[in-house]
């Protein structure tokens, strides 16, 4: 997997791609890396969705009895030195109308399995999902050595079961 390092206001962000990063100039962000975690295919004209890295995402998410995800998993790849401190993941669906936001640290549990996220504290619902295809948003905090990075990553779609 490759990925281009930008930094934004002092934060260094690792921002994953399939393919080489569309911007002239291939050190610096063609948009603001934060743009990407708030915005829908067409909604942003600065940006090209096309180039943010997906499956970071179980690719099949279980919907719960209540109707809510419990909770948002995927894989996690870390450097030699990184350790993951918190993820927040984002699950909204277009065909219900619902929105959950989910949060994850290592005291909560998040990263106790090798090669894993699991964002298993519950922030925010609205709506109840159906069987389906939603897109997934994962930000991950993670210290290496002295540095702060954060990782991100969008799928579209997961698919809910």
């Amino acid at each position: 997997m490759s990925y281009h390092t930008g930094t934004y206001r002092g934060i260094v962000i690792k921002h994953y791609i399939y393919a080489r990063f569309n911007c002239p100039n291939s050190k610096k962000w063609a948009v603001n890396p934060f743009d990407l975690l708030f915005m829908v295919p067409g909604e942003s004209p600065g940006s090209d969705w096309r180039y943010v890295m997906p499956a970071n995402w179980d690719p099949v998410q279980n919907i719960a009895a209540n109707g809510r995800v419990e909770f948002p998993t995927g894989p996690l790849a870390l450097g030699v030195n990184e350790t993951a401190k918190w993820v927040d993941a984002w699950i909204v669906q277009s065909k219900s109308g619902s929105a959950q936001t989910y949060y994850g640290s290592a005291t909560s549990g998040a990263f106790g399995a090798a090669g894993k996220w699991i964002a298993n504290v519950r922030h925010y619902n609205r709506g109840t999902f159906l069987p389906g295809p939603a897109v997934g948003i994962a930000l991950v905090y993670v210290k290496d050595g002295n540095n702060n990075e954060y990782l991100w990553w969008s799928e579209d779609p997961i698919e809910l079961k």
